[in-house]
């Protein structure tokens, strides 16, 4: 069998490979060495010739395979840790020829193909090649923590790592903003209506309180908890920019 790429495939990988500013990754492609790589690079080898064929912009060809190098780049450093991809993600349990690997590895590929903050590339990869090292994996978890991230900005997911425990949370306000009136700009104020929404969602929180509006918000209180401290871990949100996070922060001292 030719496991050779095609020119479409490529073309693919070349315009993800200038997007991440690299230019040696798309003639690379998506190999990986050893057994562990012939099973990762079966369940990849396959979506990687479906997207190269369908017609996307540029521009999404770009994320996608941007997305598939960044992927493979966590891939390899998981290799190289000494950790071993989870069978049960490769295997095909229904006998149609398609893992779950697929199924949700194509789910991350089409949001990082819609994605237009192209800044949560990065960490949509991150999530694609940490969850074939799930040990417990379960396909609705991972459904689940794929929807919830399409639906997270990246500046909340910069409010994850803030909220998080970072050397940054330490300067952050340590009162709430009730009786703050016109000291609440529209910038502060749309960031906080973002932390309600994460509140909402059931991931941040403050211990022993009770947030019923924006004014209750009390940036060093707040905890990051349940799916947030997972999709936190999975995305390796910890590498965010320092920059990118004080940019953030800057609006909750």
């Amino acid at each position: 069998m030719d496991n050779t790429p095609s020119k479409k495939e490529n073309d693919l990988l070349r315009l993800g490979s200038e997007l991440i500013g690299s230019s040696s990754g798309a003639f690379v492609g998506f190999a990986i060495a050893g057994p562990v790589g012939a099973i990762i690079g079966g369940a990849a080898s396959p979506l990687i010739t479906e997207f190269s064929k369908r017609l996307l912009s540029p521009r999404q060809k770009a994320r996608v395979g941007a997305t598939l190098l960044y992927a493979k780049q966590t891939i390899e450093q998981r290799i190289v840790e000494g950790k071993t991809p989870n069978d049960e993600f490769f295997r095909d349990k229904n006998n149609d020829g398609r893992a779950d690997a697929q199924e949700i590895w194509e789910g991350i590929l089409l949001h990082a193909q819609q994605e237009y903050e192209e800044r949560k590339i990065p960490y949509y990869a991150n999530l694609m090649a940490n969850i074939a090292f799930e040990s417990d994996f379960d396909k609705a978890r991972a459904n689940f923590l794929l929807k919830l991230a399409n639906n997270l900005s990246y500046r909340q997911l910069c409010l994850i790592a803030i909220f998080a425990g970072t050397d940054i949370k330490s300067s952050l306000r340590t009162t709430d903003y009730r009786g703050a009136g016109n000291a609440i700009t529209q910038h502060l104020a749309s960031i906080l209506h973002e932390v309600m929404e994460m509140h909402n969602y059931g991931i941040v929180n403050i211990p022993n309180d009770t947030l019923l509006g924006v004014t209750d918000v009390n940036p060093s209180q707040m905890k990051v908890q349940g799916a947030g401290v997972e999709l936190g871990r999975l995305m390796e949100l910890n590498k965010i920019p320092a920059k990118d996070l004080q940019q953030v922060a800057a609006a909750l001292v």
